[in-house]
């Protein structure tokens, strides 16, 4: 419960990450869903969920491989100890592996 308090004041607001993609799929009919991992690792660190709107990013995310590091402008949705939920994002830079 203190947790969730704390994460309040984030809820909203706009940050920048970067990781390494592990999934792309149509989350829903308005929405495609990315999950980000912050390595290649064991998968222990935290990671993300990313919500990106189908209009413009669709064609942009499908094409995108397991293994390919980007960055992401979102805004936080839901804090959890394993990791966070963005939504409304934007992609701001990909490379590939």
């Amino acid at each position: 419960m203190q947790a969730n308090q704390l994460a309040a004041s984030y809820i909203d607001k706009w940050i920048q990450v970067s990781g390494i993609v592990s999934d792309v799929s149509r989350f829903d009919e308005k929405t495609v869903s990315v999950n980000l991992n912050l390595s290649q690792s064991d998968g222990s660190l935290p990671g993300f969920f990313l919500l990106f709107p189908i209009k413009p990013w669709l064609e942009h995310l499908q094409i995108l491989p397991r293994g390919h590091s980007i960055t992401v402008d979102g805004q936080i949705r839901r804090i959890y100890s394993s990791g966070l939920t963005l939504w409304n994002c934007e992609l701001v830079e990909t490379v590939g592996k």
